[in-house]
């Protein structure tokens, strides 16, 4: 179930749930711009200012006034974690574009999620392609949610994400998540600016430079079959291997030994990162 918290000048309320989870949420939340990030076991949280950060780079990019009390968010997610009883949680934050002043805070136990997500790691996901072009990449807006929700409907059976291909052939990042592919021993992602700066993807090439050569350019869609491995980043999943791309399926059709390096070491720099609420 859903906890919604209303975080305005005014002070704190709660709304109750019109819908079950997150997912369902994100396609009625009000119009604006949002950010996802986790907590975890004890109240803990990673990388929550960067989080705002962006959440308030999205709204100035959109022409949001940053107004709401930013400074407060933080007590009222320990709070809500508190009175509710809640362990790892999803959270979510909304800035609305007809009420700048409110921060919508959304948490969602993460629960049997935990379980679905370890299963997703061992074993990898399908992804396909999608010829598409964001409105605003630099932004993480509701309407790309609705609209790549919308996309997503319409794919094959086994798809799990969307990796959206650009005009010339190259791809970028997916639908929700930030795009890695590994040829030759090298990590390859696409520019920055080119693609949402994900938090999670700054932590992989934190620890990816210890591990193997990084090269920050996208690969061509006519590369898909020469690549060894592949995976996706967000931060609510960490690292998911990518086994199959289209019809193409990558290596021996298993998560590959450098993004299970990747993944594991990523998983160390959270774990030492984790910071009190």
């Amino acid at each position: 179930m859903l906890d919604i918290t209303i975080l305005g000048l005014n002070g704190v309320r709660q709304i109750e749930a019109p819908v079950e989870t997150m997912e369902a949420w994100g396609m009625i939340e009000p119009d604006g711009v949002y950010d996802v990030t986790r907590t975890y076991q004890a109240g803990g949280v990673l990388l929550l200012e960067e989080h705002l950060n962006r959440l308030d780079n999205s709204a100035r990019s959109e022409g949001i006034p940053v107004v709401y009390p930013r400074q407060r968010a933080r007590a009222v997610v320990r709070a809500r974690l508190d009175e509710k009883g809640l362990g790892s949680s999803r959270l979510r934050f909304c800035i609305g574009r007809d009420k700048p002043e409110e921060l919508i805070i959304t948490l969602e136990e993460i629960g049997a999620g935990a379980q679905q997500l370890a299963g997703l790691k061992a074993n990898g996901v399908h992804a396909d392609l999608r010829t598409i072009a964001r409105r605003n990449p630099a932004a993480k807006t509701n309407d790309w949610v609705r609209e790549r929700n919308k996309l997503l409907a319409q794919e094959p059976t086994g798809c799990y994400e969307s990796l959206i291909v650009s005009g010339d052939g190259e791809l970028l990042e997916g639908f929700s998540s930030n795009f890695y592919a590994i040829r030759a021993g090298k990590m390859h992602a696409a520019e920055e600016g080119r693609v949402l700066s994900g938090l999670a993807r700054r932590v992989v090439f934190i620890v990816a430079r210890s591990i193997c050569a990084v090269v920050e350019s996208a690969i061509r869609v006519d590369e898909i079959e020469l690549l060894d491995e592949a995976f996706l980043t967000s931060s609510g999943r960490g690292i998911v291997p990518i086994t199959r791309i289209g019809e193409v399926i990558l290596g021996d059709g298993k998560p590959g030994p450098l993004t299970i390096q990747l993944m594991n070491a990523y998983d160390d720099w959270v774990v030492e990162h984790i910071e009190a609420l």
